[in-house]
């Protein structure tokens, strides 16, 4: 199964279709916070495996521009970034990014 194919599942819980990777890439890179982008990029293997939250946590910067957050940080952000990746406002996004 493919990046964008798993992150489909998580964002709306369906089978996935085809899906055009450039397509999900730009979807992804239009969330607001990079941590957000950054953390669906690590977590869904978009650049290489596909990682645990733990990892990803590790990889995203603190406030303060040091490497290192919790494992409950990292779920935070990746919830919150599938709730803005799942707002009506990108529907249509997700629609073009069919095949």
């Amino acid at each position: 199964m493919t990046p964008e194919q798993t992150l489909w599942i998580e964002v709306f819980r369906g089978e996935p279709p085809a899906l055009d990777r450039e397509k999900v890439l730009a979807i992804v890179d239009g969330l607001r916070d990079p941590r957000e982008r950054t953390a669906v990029r690590l977590r869904y293997g978009f650049e290489g495996e596909p990682l645990s939250v733990g990892e990803v946590g590790r990889r995203l910067p603190r406030a303060d521009g040091s490497l290192g957050l919790s494992r409950q940080s990292a779920q935070v952000i990746l919830a919150r970034a599938l709730r803005h990746l799942r707002h009506p406002s990108r529907r249509r996004a997700w629609q073009e990014a069919r095949k």
